[in-house]
């Protein structure tokens, strides 16, 4: 939160009527102290760079990873990163994306001391320079995110909309796509105009607003084991949970993961006939993990990247840095894979995963526990 501006921290609280528990007021208290010390940043880059960041135009049109969380995005994200003809936001930049130019060494130097070495979620190595998600960028510009519904989630179904803004005003929309430009000049301003490789899993439900912003815009559309995908997610709610509650939740977490993938993939569904053909391609996860460079070419091919061999080094040299990082495993019992069936059978059969042909009309409720 404390890469909001004063003004959207302010309002924020406004919308959710101050009401923060108790015990998470220090952390309130902390954010806003913060956001006052960092809010002569805020103007300084508005007034030098404001000009600049209008008038920078993005001639290349960005490419979008998506697909649900812990289906390897970040893998897919790390890797295609290693060409160093494209770039990305950083950690750093989407957490201050109001400052991200005329503050980037601060930010970084800001950030160091608070980031753990590995992710806690996966064990995945982390830094303040490593490719992270724009959706946190965008949060902090707008609002307009569901990332904003676990601070309040007792309000988290207003924030819910923003997942694929079909139901969300035109005002709101506009907002989103003006900030999404505006954050993507902001980078393709420093990096000199390269393209921009972004990643998203709520950019799965929103293919017909970012054609509208990006009429030619590429999509990586990665997915996984579902059942798997339904655990791992778990784990990492209860794993970042304590991190950005300012209130207590009152709803079932796993009954939310299990109603959110459906909206997910129900929009992504709906509009991926509007994609241009040759702009998106489809990648396996387990193929991926198996055979990276495989599944590259056929991303660089079918996305007429070009020159795929160049990456070829850089490529092996990444995984030769990542050998010794284990994927969790999960032991899934048939009562729970039935479960998940029942739900997720669509997206199941159409990924050719295991079919469950005997799931059974079981309530949307877990008893397995994830360490």
């Amino acid at each position: 939160m404390i890469g909001l501006s004063l003004k959207k921290w302010i309002y924020l609280l406004f919308q959710n009527k101050f009401r923060i528990y108790i015990l998470y007021m220090p952390k309130a208290i902390i954010v806003t102290a913060l956001i006052l010390l960092l809010s002569p940043l805020v103007i300084y880059e508005k007034l030098r760079f404001s000009k600049k960041i209008k008038n920078t135009k993005i001639t290349k049109s960005p490419i979008f990873i998506i697909g649900h969380w812990r289906t390897g995005t970040t893998f897919l994200h790390s890797l295609m990163t290693q060409d160093d003809r494209l770039d990305y936001l950083t950690l750093a930049e989407i957490a201050f994306p109001n400052i991200i130019l005329g503050s980037s060494k601060l930010i970084h130097s800001i950030l160091k001391p608070f980031i753990p070495k590995r992710r806690k979620t996966d064990n995945v190595p982390m830094s303040t320079r490593m490719p992270h998600e724009h959706e946190y960028g965008l949060m902090h510009l707008t609002l307009l995110s569901p990332y904003t519904g676990p601070f309040f989630p007792r309000n988290i179904n207003h924030y819910l909309k923003y997942t694929s803004f079909k139901d969300a005003t035109e005002q709101e929309r506009e907002e989103w796509k003006n900030a999404l430009v505006y954050l993507l000049r902001k980078k393709t301003y420093q990096n000199g105009g390269k393209q921009l490789v972004l990643k998203s899993p709520f950019d799965t439900a929103r293919i017909e607003i970012i054609l509208e912003t990006f009429p030619n815009a590429k999509f990586i559309h990665i997915y996984r084991n579902p059942y798997e995908v339904f655990f791992s997610t778990l784990r990492m709610h209860n794993t970042n949970k304590k991190f950005y509650l300012l209130q207590k939740p009152r709803f079932d977490i796993k009954e939310f993961i299990l109603k959110f993938f459906l909206m997910l993939y129900d929009n992504f569904l709906n509009d991926l006939h509007l994609i241009p053909e040759g702009n998106i391609v489809e990648v396996k996860y387990e193929n991926l993990a198996k055979d990276p460079i495989k599944e590259l070419s056929k991303i660089y091919n079918t996305l007429s990247l070009n020159n795929f061999p160049y990456l070829n080094n850089k490529i092996h040299s990444y995984l030769d840095s990542i050998s010794k990082h284990k994927v969790h495993k999960y032991n899934i019992p048939l009562a729970d894979r039935e479960m998940i069936y029942l739900c997720w059978h669509e997206m199941i059969d159409r990924w050719n995963y295991e079919k469950i042909q005997k799931a059974k009309q079981v309530q949307a409720t877990l008893t397995t526990k994830t360490d």
